[in-house]
């Protein structure tokens, strides 16, 4: 989490810096993304059949992406700490 902390999410700091000006190269890095929603969605499907996998999948890349932006931004080790502890309540709570 230090690491995560002084220089936030590489996935998403890559992301953002190709989007400025390397629109195909962004494109490929967004490849890291969709593989990781794509498994995230797998996921909470076996959870609950029921869920909109895809909508929870993505709502939990952008908590994710927050946490780490805004750890970065305040300089706060504990805010990934306590943010997912949040993550994990929530998580809880549609598991049943």
């Amino acid at each position: 989490s230090s690491r995560v902390t002084r220089y936030g999410c590489p996935m998403g700091s890559l992301n953002t810096e190709l989007g400025k000006s390397q629109p195909e190269l962004k494109k490929i890095s967004k490849a890291q993304f969709d593989m990781f929603k794509k498994w995230l969605k797998k996921q909470f499907t076996l959870l609950n059949p029921h869920s909109d996998a895809e909508a929870l999948a993505m709502h939990l890349l952008v908590q994710t992406q927050g946490i780490a932006t805004m750890s970065n931004v305040y300089a706060d080790k504990k805010l990934i700490s306590r943010e997912v502890k949040m993550i994990n309540s929530w998580l809880d709570s549609i598991a049943g």
